[in-house]
């Protein structure tokens, strides 16, 4: 069943994934980290751990459910400018020790963590592939078969 998306609903969601959203908001709100099978179970009241995993997952890869998370997110105060993800950023990229030393490491462990997130370590694509021949050539037409496989690698 699709819903419809409204004024009142701009992203499309039912009730129970409104309520959803709402209940993992307030955990990372409170501090309590981000819980999507326990949400999942206590809102859809499913039977097992892994009913409540597979409901989670279904509604996290719909991007309507995640824009509207971090919109709710946003609205508590957790993402943004000035939100708790940022002050904890600042505070982790500006670490001290109790003597007002820096703490490189700890310093360097958010800054990998942020471009991790950002996506600055994509990993690079390698086009590898593998040719293997196996018949009776002369020497002659075997040297003239790896120059031209040679020839259409280098373009």
């Amino acid at each position: 069943m699709i819903i419809k998306k409204t004024i009142d609903n701009p992203h499309g969601l039912s009730t129970k994934q409104k309520l959803v959203i709402e209940d993992m908001a307030q955990g990372i709100k409170k501090g309590k980290g981000l819980n999507q099978r326990k949400s999942h179970a206590k809102i859809y009241n499913t039977t097992s751990p892994r009913s409540a995993s597979v409901m989670a997952h279904d509604n996290m890869v719909k991007p309507n459910f995640r824009e509207a998370l971090l919109e709710s997110l946003e609205n508590k105060g957790v993402l943004g400018v000035n939100g708790k993800v940022a002050k904890r950023l600042s505070e982790g990229l500006d670490a001290k020790d109790q003597l007002d030393n820096a703490l490189f490491s700890v310093r360097l462990s958010y800054i990998q963590e942020i471009n991790k997130v950002t996506g600055v370590y994509a990993p690079t694509k390698i086009d590898q592939r593998t040719l293997r021949l196996s018949g009776q050539l002369p020497a002659s037409e075997l040297k003239d078969k790896v120059d031209s496989l040679r020839q259409e690698l280098e373009e």
